[in-house]
């Protein structure tokens, strides 16, 4: 399988639209690929373990066959463009950010304007649009990877697929799997993953973590730490007030105020 900016040197503009959305739904398979740039709220993309969060000034491409789920935690509109590729892919969401975040909103505006005509100058306006968007991805990230890089990766992507939530996650043995030097593999890794491997670990931790305390606000913390990777609530707890800046227990609370306030 190609990447996703693999994918986008043989893409064909389809539409493009503003849309507000505050309604959870289920998705999938879809039958295009969808960029998404949010404008405002907050909202979580699952495909198992995988979980993406997508908040403002960032963008999401959902790939083609992805199947998926989302949670809204908080009600907002994006810009959004479909667009097709003959150029299979992996089917996992991937969420970029970096960008000139006017630029981009910018180029997807001025795509949802030309898609309203439909004509022919319409049509290779949109696709010059969608084009300045992938040029903008290829400038401010370095997540992209050739297929051999990918293939490289691979081994120690299913690793963080099966055990990121594994107590048990060791990046030694992680990188034991990927037949490069350390250095290389680091490279590798921070390229598709846009943090080191004990960075990502701890973000994809606290996120479920979050998403727990958010869908069971009675959940002992106990669990919810055991569930998310931590055998030391306590270690839980520094770590989570470390990353959001409050403990876990603030968090429950005004979670719980902000669901009331809505009602």
């Amino acid at each position: 399988m190609e990447g996703i900016l693999d994918a986008a040197r043989r893409a064909s503009f389809i539409y493009a639209f503003e849309k507000a959305r505050a309604v959870s739904d289920r998705y999938g398979p879809e039958e295009t690929f969808v960029m998404c740039y949010k404008l405002s709220g907050d909202v979580y993309y699952y495909q198992g373990e995988h979980v993406v969060n997508n908040t403002p000034g960032k963008l999401v491409i959902i790939p083609k066959n992805s199947c998926f789920y989302t949670k809204i935690t908080e009600a907002g509109s994006y810009l959004e463009i479909k667009f097709d590729s003959p150029t299979p892919t992996d089917t996992k969401i991937q969420r970029y950010s970096g960008f000139n975040t006017r630029e981009m909103e910018m180029a997807f505006r001025a795509a949802i304007a030309a898609c309203s005509e439909r004509n022919g100058a319409g049509y290779f306006e949109c696709q010059a649009q969608m084009n300045r968007i992938f040029s903008m991805l290829y400038r401010c990230s370095d997540s992209y990877l050739t297929s051999h890089d990918m293939e490289l990766l691979n081994p120690a992507i299913e690793y963080v697929k099966a055990n990121v939530f594994n107590p048990g996650f060791s990046v030694r043995e992680m990188q034991s799997l990927v037949d490069v030097s350390d250095t290389y593999f680091r490279q590798l890794f921070i390229r598709y993953y846009k943090v080191p491997p004990k960075r990502y670990v701890i973000n994809e931790r606290i996120q479920l973590a979050k998403v727990m305390m958010t869908e069971n606000p009675s959940m002992p913390l106990q669990y919810v730490a055991e569930a998310v990777g931590f055998t030391d609530v306590y270690y839980f707890y520094r770590i989570f007030k470390r990353e959001t800046g409050m403990p876990p227990g603030q968090f429950e609370r005004e979670r719980k105020l902000h669901v009331a306030g809505k009602h």
